[in-house]
Formats: C-alpha cells, structure tokens, sequence
C-alpha cells in the first residue's frame, strides 16, 4: 500500500512539473521572443558572465543509437531565469532552437534524431544562452531583455553503432 501511495504522488508531482514546464515555454512562444535576436545579442553585446555545460563535455561523440541525453549546466552569475539552448549545423541551414526554464535541456526524440543525423558528419555547436524573463517587481514573465551569460560546446555523432548495451555512472 505505501509503495502504490509513493508511486502514485511521484506520478502526480512529475505531472506538475512537466505540466508548469510546458506551459512556460508556451508562454514565451506566444510572446514572439525571436531566437535569431538573441543570438546576435550575444554578438553585439560586451562579454556577458559564462556557462558551464556540465554535460556533455567539450567534443562528445555520441553512439547514433544512444537516446537524447539531457544537457545541463551550472552558470557563473545567476542572474538568467531563463536559458535559449540553440544547436548550429556546419552545413550552414536552419539552426535547432528551444527554451528552457532551468539549468537543463532534453531534446525531444525527433528533434534528437535530427540533431544525430546532422551532426555525423562535422560537430555540431551546442550553445546555452542565459537570459532575464521574469520581471523582478511583478515576477511576470516578459521578453528577455539582455545577454546574461553564454557557453558553447561541440557535439558530434558517429556512423558506427554500438551494438550492445551501455552502462555508466
């Protein structure tokens, strides 16, 4: 009985969280925050504060069976409330954009594919960008303002598959 009981409010508490997540990036869809404007923030703006991609490291080659892994970092000034993880391709076409309310990304599985498939032949850019959204007075979310900070690593994909399962710590 307590084991049904702790299952199911872990079940309803995960619920929440994938629930209130969704709603914030819906939320900042409907604002019409472009990413393209960000990006060239970061280009135009003095050096902001840095990211510190935790995972995956500086030059990962992923198996192209492994599932999305979820990147994560930590940021040197913690001011940013909100974070654009946008992925470049070297062959120049459309960038892979998406926001993310905490210091953690999970791409979904199509956008995963497409990330593998693009990315097998040269790395791919994966660049954390750290923002201010919520207004400090009313604690609403606004359209980001400025840069606050700023990593990047570089991922790529290998044609070889692994074939046997993966275990790590």
């Amino acid at each position: 009985m307590r084991k049904s009981m702790r299952n199911l409010l872990w079940g309803v508490s995960a619920a929440s969280v994938l629930a209130a997540a969704g709603l914030g990036v819906f939320f900042l869809r409907g604002m019409g925050v472009d990413p393209e404007q960000i990006l060239a923030a970061v280009v135009q703006a003095p050096p902001p504060g840095r990211v510190v991609i935790e995972y995956p490291l500086e030059g990962t080659l992923f198996p192209p069976d492994v599932s999305a892994p979820a990147v994560r970092w930590k940021e040197e000034n913690v001011r940013a409330d909100l974070w654009l993880v946008s992925i470049a391709f070297a062959e120049g076409r459309g960038r892979v954009y998406d926001w993310a309310p905490q210091a953690e990304w999970r791409p979904q599985p199509r956008v995963w594919d497409e990330i593998k498939s693009r990315s097998q032949e040269a790395p791919a850019v994966v660049t954390v960008i750290g923002v201010r959204a919520k207004d400090r007075s009313s604690r609403r979310r606004r359209a980001p303002a400025a840069v606050l900070s700023v990593g990047r690593v570089t991922i790529r994909t290998s044609s070889d598959p692994v074939g046997a399962p993966l275990f790590y710590r």
